[in-house]
């Protein structure tokens, strides 16, 4: 099962295609009801599921803990699809957060909240480091993640890519 965008990129049959908001039944007793979200921007099929009778939202790739998310064009990513995806979980009434990596995260709304300031907080560096002079890459690389580790930037490479597409500022990489 995976949602259209998925299918689309995969080299194999999918089954069956799941759409927003589609509801899944699993298990017997209580049966688990899955509604699908589809968050785009990590990925453009990208599916994240709410199980309604506990209010936990299994997120994906949505969400770390610890940690960030990479959003990369290079594989599908779009940070301005992700952070309207980071928008719409901020809208749900969850209780529990079951990221793909790390940690499951209580006060969900807080939590998404936070990650939602940080990709802001990130992109409100990168347009100052552009405003004040960076004027290619590993200028802007260097000036708006000067507080990520040396192993973290290969990664940091593909999200502030991601970064300045949404924000429409093209240099050279």
């Amino acid at each position: 099962m995976a949602h259209p965008a998925t299918a689309a990129q995969v080299a194999f049959k999918i089954d069956r295609q799941l759409h927003d908001d589609e509801v899944l039944l699993a298990g017997r007793d209580p049966q688990w009801r899955l509604r699908c979200l589809h968050t785009p921007g990590h990925d453009p099929g990208h599916l994240c599921f709410l199980e309604e009778t506990t209010q936990a939202l299994l997120a994906g790739d949505m969400v770390a803990n610890p940690g960030t998310i990479v959003v990369s064009r290079k594989y599908g990513g779009d940070m301005a699809a992700f952070m309207r995806s980071l928008e719409k979980l901020l809208a749900l009434d969850c209780k529990l957060i079951i990221p793909s990596h790390g940690h499951p995260a209580g006060r969900p709304r807080e939590f998404i909240q936070k990650q939602l300031d940080h990709r802001r907080w990130r992109e409100d560096k990168i347009k100052r480091a552009h405003a004040e002079g960076a004027t290619t890459f590993d200028q802007l690389l260097a000036r708006a993640y000067d507080d990520a580790p040396e192993q973290a930037l290969r990664w940091a490479r593909h999200s502030l890519d991601a970064h300045l597409a949404k924000l429409g500022i093209e240099i050279p990489t």
